[in-house]
């Protein structure tokens, strides 16, 4: 009995052992599929649903965040608290995926999956979701925020940041975060490092100490519009002649 009870439980074990949970790689790529489906089938609800499932599982990430603007301006429905603090990472993490598109960089995705969401650039939600905000630009003037978001996602111009400064869209949250960010990099110091080598070739009177090779580090920072940086140079050899110097008070 005690041989059979240790191999029963050395069974549930190996069960265990090798069981596997789903992560938010399978959640994401599958979540992403479904909701093209119930899109296409217009079962708006059902998408509103699986969104929230998506988000509770894997937190937001740029393919759920570009999922729920075009389900709000499908449902003519979108509003300013759909937007948090991270929505500029969002915006740029879409034109970064663009770019990948683009330049046929697809390793990158290999690399940085979590960062793109899990979602692999150029396929099935990336067309379809184009497909959809190209055909949701027709229902907004040019002058909403909802109209930039659709040509963002539609027709990937990234001239969304240029537009938000406009007097009409000054006041949305988006534009006050662009410019708290704009404001916060404008801000910041900057801190930088170089070196170089070069040649000193003295003239005149003091032709006679020679040429000499210099190496020279520099270090500084950068305060708004000012630099303020550190030079020191070394030069080598000794000169060709012997010379004499004299010193006056």
């Amino acid at each position: 009995m005690f041989f059979i009870t240790s191999l029963l439980y050395g069974q549930d074990f190996d069960i265990l052992m090798t069981q596997r949970q789903p992560d938010c790689s399978d959640i994401s790529y599958n979540c992403g599929m479904y909701f093209i489906k119930y899109m296409k089938e217009n079962k708006i609800d059902s998408a509103e649903l699986l969104l929230q499932y998506w988000e509770s599982k894997c937190g937001m990430r740029e393919p759920l965040f570009r999922a729920k603007i075009l389900l709000s301006l499908k449902q003519n429905q979108y509003d300013d608290s759909l937007l948090d603090e991270g929505v500029i990472n969002y915006i740029l993490n879409y034109l970064n995926r663009m770019d990948i598109i683009y330049n046929l960089n697809y390793y990158l995705y290999d690399n940085y999956q979590s960062y793109y969401g899990f979602i692999p650039p150029g396929q099935e939600f990336d067309k379809y979701t184009q497909e959809l905000a190209k055909e949701l630009m027709k229902g907004y003037e040019p002058n909403q925020i909802e109209y930039l978001f659709a040509e963002l996602y539609g027709t990937k111009k990234d001239k969304i940041f240029t537009e938000i400064q406009n007097e009409a869209l000054e006041q949305t949250y988006l534009a006050k975060e662009y410019k708290k960010t704009v404001e916060k990099y404008v801000e910041s110091a900057e801190i930088h490092m170089s070196w170089g080598t070069g040649v000193w070739v003295p003239t005149g009177e003091l032709k006679q100490l020679g040429v000499h090779p210099e190496m020279n580090l520099q270090f500084g920072i950068k305060y708004k519009k000012m630099n303020y940086d550190l030079t020191i140079g070394f030069k080598f050899d000794d000169s060709p002649n012997k010379y004499y110097a004299r010193r006056t008070k």
